[in-house]
């Protein structure tokens, strides 16, 4: 009989938790599904990050970004506070990237605190790896209003590819 209690008890409480959770704020407009890939030549940058700002005035306080997978692809994510949701609110946007140098550490020496000299040369160390690791998104793209990138998001899927690549 006590089991029989606990059961029902946990079953009415999940019951009653169904649909708890953040939901959509007010004055977020409906989404539309938005997907940037980002690639440097045909390799795929991964773990940069996709910003869009709106291309206009301002209507409300979320934000509306995503960040590459391993594919380079970055499904676009409309955020406020807690709350989440796929896609972007329709409307033409301007698209700014941003990625730190990803590096393999330098072994970190354990006198680093009494000797300046193995200080400076794990530091130099770590900074020529950050040097030659560079950044995979050139400065230009790392402020919209210096990008030139931007993306209309409504009336279906939208999807945009940009190759980083100067070189091209």
């Amino acid at each position: 009989m006590r089991s029989f209690k606990l059961f029902a008890l946990i079953t009415l409480t999940l019951v009653l938790c169904v649909g708890c959770g953040p939901h959509k704020p007010a004055g977020v407009p409906k989404l539309s599904p938005a997907k940037i890939t980002v690639v440097k030549g045909s390799a795929p940058v991964k773990n940069a990050n996709v910003f869009l700002v709106p291309d206009g005035a301002v209507s409300g306080s979320w934000s509306v970004v995503g960040k590459t997978d391993e594919t380079g692809v970055a499904v676009v994510k409309t955020t406020q506070g807690s709350w989440e949701g796929s896609g972007a609110p329709e409307g033409s946007y301007k698209i700014y990237l941003t990625k730190f140098a990803e590096i393999e550490e330098p072994e970190m020496p354990a006198d680093m605190d009494a000797d300046e000299d193995a200080k400076k040369a794990f530091y130099e160390e770590r900074a020529k790896r950050l040097k030659e690791a560079g950044n995979e998104i050139p400065p230009r793209m790392n402020a919209p209003e210096t990008s030139g990138l931007s993306i209309t998001v409504g009336g279906g899927a939208a999807e945009l590819t940009i190759d980083v690549d100067e070189s091209k």
